[in-house]
């Protein structure tokens, strides 16, 4: 089961910030964000055999957002909304999945890319999501 918590928008620095759940329409930002950051991203993020620009096209991405809808082992997945001088952009994703049967643990990640000011960004947006996902599993051991 999936949490589904509101769009939340906050001011951090010199930037908005919105922490919401994916949308089909966010394709080309999440694709730009994800090609301009390549150097930075593939590391972590990168799946050995396959181009980089095909994992970040548009078929890509609503792959990533029915999974985002649809998966069991998915528990939350939204994405980062930043708004600064460089306009309205996807910066970011987080996702927790879980609970693990064996151990009943949460396993999260995220990524910010292109952002100034990405770390008071990361720590508002793992607080906030893991805040939601302990309300909704409040078995999962802390």
């Amino acid at each position: 089961m999936n949490t589904r918590s509101p769009a939340i928008r906050r001011r951090i620095g010199g930037h908005a910030v919105e922490l919401r759940a994916p949308r089909l329409s966010d394709a080309d930002s999440w694709r730009s964000t994800s090609l301009e950051h390549e150097l930075r991203l593939r590391p972590a993020l990168g799946r050995p055999g396959t181009d980089w620009s095909t994992q970040h096209s548009s078929v890509a991405w609503a792959e990533t957002w029915w999974r985002a809808h649809t998966a069991p082992s998915i528990v939350d997945s939204r994405i980062v909304i930043v708004d600064d001088a460089s306009g309205e952009r996807v910066a970011g994703q987080a996702e927790h999945h879980g609970p693990d049967r064996r151990t009943g643990h949460l396993e999260t990640s995220i990524w910010l890319a292109g952002v100034h000011e990405s770390r008071p960004i990361a720590i508002w947006v793992v607080a906030t999501t893991m805040l939601d996902v302990f309300r909704a599993y409040p078995e999962v051991p802390q």
